[in-house]
């Protein structure tokens, strides 16, 4: 699952939570660069993000047991849309911005 923003001028503000419409999966996105993931099943990660330019994403999602697992990709915000695609191109999560 996708899941610190860069002070460079140009990146958008996510921080907040997000939640897929119409499923219980939701990603929070916290002000010091932390995130926490759930999935429709409930399962749970957390690691880092950085949103850089050029639409570009990582996270570092943290394990129990060695370094983090390293996913990339691409990032589009619509309004109160967001829009991760895997570096592959083969996962595309869409979520909205919630009040909670």
């Amino acid at each position: 699952m996708f899941v610190c923003i860069t002070a460079c001028a140009g990146i958008p503000e996510v921080t907040g939570r997000w939640r897929q419409p119409g499923k219980n999966a939701s990603v929070q996105f916290f002000q010091d660069g932390t995130f926490i993931a759930v999935d429709n099943q409930g399962m749970a990660v957390n690691g880092k993000y950085f949103f850089m330019k050029k639409g570009r994403v990582r996270f570092e999602v943290e394990r129990p047991e060695g370094p983090p697992e390293i996913i990339t990709g691409t990032y589009v915000i619509e309004g109160n849309r967001l829009i991760l695609t895997a570096a592959d191109g083969e996962e595309v999560d869409v979520y909205e911005k919630t009040d909670e």
